[in-house]
């Protein structure tokens, strides 16, 4: 892998960056935030590619137009096995060279266009409970907005809501939700689903609210639901439990294009 492979290599990488970021592909990976850093990072890829090619293409031009000495110059006295041996070393390794196994650093990147891998889904949030601790402390809450006609929130929120906030803000009203199903574990039935990060999809947790009144969609699949708060049976000595909402209406859509929170 010469100067040129090299800077091949890292053109390559910074323009899928790019592409990943502008297209919004890169939202399967990680929060929307780092945009802007990923297209920052893929331009400095790419303008080290350049320079490299540039730069490597004037060395190799000087080393062209250099004069090479004669053989007969060598000064008296010096064997002219070595001389001819040190002549052969030196113009038969090409020190620009670096290891072929940088070749590997692509494969990622020209996967993504091969195969491209989704945002993480119920198999994911299937390994993570979801559950949320009984003996936290309340968050402050902003009062509700809709009054009593429909209130759309994030599924994180009415989990906190669900479980923190006074039921006297809660009964009485409808919620919509929006997320992907996915299956409880010991025949708990089904969960309303979100995926929330930290920073990338390799610290995701799940954000789960348990779903009663309304016959358990196919894993993965995205609905809206609508439906109204219920209180959680959980045992007073409990330490972890699920918000649940009875549903009465679901909506098939399509995935959005952030499926995180």
């Amino acid at each position: 892998m010469n100067k040129t492979m090299q800077s091949t290599a890292l053109s390559v990488i910074g323009v899928i960056a790019v592409v990943a970021a502008l297209g919004g592909l890169y939202l399967n990976f990680v929060k929307p935030v780092m945009r802007w850093p990923i297209i920052a990072a893929a331009l400095v890829l790419i303008g080290v590619a350049i320079i490299g090619l540039i730069g490597h293409e004037r060395v190799r031009g000087r080393r062209q137009a250099a004069p090479v000495a004669p053989y007969e110059s060598m000064e008296p006295g010096q064997d002219s096995d070595a001389g001819a041996h040190s002549h052969s070393h030196s113009h038969s390794h090409d020190h620009g060279k670096g290891p072929r196994i940088g070749w590997l650093l692509i494969v990622p990147f020209v996967l993504l266009g091969v195969a491209t891998p989704g945002p993480l889904g119920a198999f994911s949030a299937e390994r993570d409970s979801g559950r949320i601790a009984t003996n936290g402390e309340p968050p402050l809450f902003d009062p509700l907005e809709g009054g009593d006609e429909r209130v759309g929130l994030a599924v994180g929120e009415y989990a906190m809501r669900a479980l923190y906030d006074d039921p006297k803000n809660l009964e009485g009203k409808t919620f919509s939700l929006t997320g992907f199903a996915s299956e409880l574990a010991d025949g708990e039935g089904w969960a309303l689903t979100r995926m929330s990060l930290s920073c990338c999809a390799g610290d995701a947790q799940a954000i789960k609210v348990r779903v009663v009144g309304a016959p358990a969609p196919a894993d993965n699949e995205w609905v809206t639901l609508t439906g109204t708060w219920k209180k959680a049976a959980t045992p007073a000595d409990a330490p972890e439990t699920l918000p649940v909402i009875e549903a009465s209406n679901l909506q098939p859509i399509s995935a959005p294009a952030n499926p995180y929170e």
